[in-house]
């Protein structure tokens, strides 16, 4: 049968096989380069809550040393600046729960989840913490303590999006970013 094909038929079946390898290998990688593209984006967007995450911890320890002040002066003191960095709070937690909505369900792994929801019951508890301070109800050692115990909440974002980075460079930048912002509230 393969006698009777012209020349030009010979060569095209001949030059077809390796044809469609060829295009097999390049559709292989250009699928791989999607994936590798949309972890990248993922990734992109998991570093994304890590900072913005840190913008609201920085925020919130703000918040913390004011309401201090303002409930050891009883309330004589540091009023407009605790309820500016209430509104600067409020900002960083709405610009964090945008980035982190847009990671959708279970996008970023069970540990960022679990952590996404520790987070929003911490920004929970400040709302309740802003209610006792206004109504003079705590003292600062408890408002130093529950300030403390929810920037620890908030933190945890960035402990596990670190934890599930595997990039090797970007892992160890964001191991540093992460110690920065652990030493920074252990300092006070």
């Amino acid at each position: 049968m393969f006698s009777r094909l012209s020349i030009r038929a010979k060569l095209l079946v001949a030059l077809s096989v390796p044809a469609l390898a060829l295009a097999g290998f390049a559709s292989a990688r250009v699928a791989d380069t999607w994936r590798v593209a949309d972890g990248m984006r993922a990734l992109d967007a998991l570093v994304a809550v890590a900072i913005a995450g840190n913008d609201l911890v920085h925020s919130v320890q703000k918040e913390r040393g004011f309401s201090v002040g303002f409930a050891a002066s009883r309330g004589a003191n540091f009023r407009d600046e605790l309820r500016a960095q209430r509104g600067e709070t409020d900002a960083r937690a709405a610009a964090f729960a945008r980035l982190a909505g847009a990671l959708g369900p279970r996008a970023a792994g069970a540990g960022v989840d679990d952590e996404l929801r520790a987070t929003g019951e911490a920004l929970a508890r400040i709302r309740a913490l802003r209610v006792a301070v206004d109504g003079a109800r705590a003292t600062p050692p408890e408002l130093l303590t529950a300030y403390t115990t929810a920037v620890a909440d908030l933190l945890g974002v960035s402990h596990a999006v670190q934890r599930a980075v595997t990039e090797p460079d970007l892992a160890r930048a964001l191991t540093a970013y992460v110690a920065l912002s652990d030493a920074k509230e252990r300092t006070g």
